[in-house]
């Protein structure tokens, strides 16, 4: 065929808009299939970034040579850190003149379902943990559960050390007794 009577090789606009179309609709489709192919991967993440904000408050407790505490909201669904400042400057002498920083909420659809400090567990309410000047850290635990999957994470920090460990599923250490050690 001679094509220097006007006859063009190549695609019309009609056909490229089609072809982006589709890579379109695929790409959307991926994107939005990704969080159902990945299910733990949002309670993975806000297991990680609780415990990136534990010992973030251990570090500053001990490199200030200051008290730190978090404060985890049950009912809410989220935690914050109570430094041991005020909010115009210097220490504060009273536990309501503490700084608060901005309150951290878990992503829609993880809930903390409790939180077990010194072997006491709370399943409601407001629940503070201590970070002291020397490393050492109020002994908790905190569960985090995503419904829509029935996954549930326990978050574990070690009390000397303030060490973090994870735990599938719901996980509670046992306090040791006297009769423990005989």
């Amino acid at each position: 065929m001679d094509r220097r009577n006007g006859a063009r090789s190549g695609f019309s606009l009609t056909e490229l808009l089609i072809v982006v179309t589709i890579l379109g609709l695929i790409a959307g489709i991926v994107v939005l299939g990704s969080s159902a192919m990945l299910p733990g991967s949002h309670l993975s993440q806000a297991v990680h970034t609780l415990a990136a904000e534990v010992y973030g408050a251990r570090s500053e407790a001990i490199a200030r040579n200051q008290t730190y505490h978090i404060e985890y909201d049950i009912d809410a669904g989220s935690y914050q850190l109570i430094t041991p400042f005020r909010p115009g400057g210097g220490l504060a002498r009273e536990e309501d003149e503490r700084l608060a920083t901005k309150r951290e909420e878990m992503p829609r659809g993880i809930e903390i379902t409790r939180v077990t400090v010194d072997g006491i567990d709370y399943a409601e309410g407001k629940v503070r943990v201590r970070f002291d000047p020397l490393g050492t850290v109020s002994g908790h635990s905190v569960v985090l559960t995503q419904g829509e999957y029935e996954s549930i994470f326990t978050l574990e920090v070690l009390p000397l050390t303030g060490m973090v460990r994870f735990h599938e599923g719901e996980f509670t250490r046992e306090i040791p007794e006297e009769g423990d050690f005989e």
